[in-house]
């Protein structure tokens, strides 16, 4: 008995790099090609710029990234905030203190930005005032006869 097994690839080209994504199964394209650009721009904001250097240098942290934005293969967490709450991005004193302590640069807690309601928006943003300004115009037509 012969089984075959249909993949599906994805990928982007941006700024000389390729980003891949195997699927086994038929998905929504666009919300594959929205994950992957997401990846990408988080990639590039953590690590400045991608390329094969700076990913080898970082592998681990961009493993973290990638497993915390996918949950079995759906995407969870890809809001650049949340995920700087959940993993801080890559320092010169964080890299040596990693070395001479060992410590992760995984937060012990939940981050602020994962509990929010609003993912883009830190938890607990709050203004002095709770004022609203609206723009009124006022317009008439109408038609005069004398």
């Amino acid at each position: 008995m012969l089984l075959s097994t249909r993949f599906y690839l994805c990928s982007i080209y941006r700024e000389d790099v390729y980003i891949l994504a195997l699927m086994t199964g038929e998905l929504p394209v666009l919300l594959v090609l929205e994950f992957l650009h997401r990846v990408f721009d988080v990639l590039k904001g953590y690590f400045g710029s991608i390329t094969r250097k700076s990913l080898t240098e970082n592998f681990s942290l961009a493993f973290q990234l990638l497993e915390e934005m996918l949950d079995n293969g759906y995407p969870m967490i890809t809001e650049p905030n949340a995920l700087n709450s959940l993993l801080a991005p890559p320092s010169m004193m964080q890299s040596l203190a990693k070395t001479f302590t060992g410590k992760s640069s995984v937060s012990e807690t939940l981050g602020d930005g994962a509990m929010s309601v609003i993912p883009w928006r830190r938890q607990g943003v709050a203004y002095t005032a709770n004022d609203i300004f609206f723009d009124i115009v006022e317009e008439i037509d109408c038609i005069v006869e004398r």
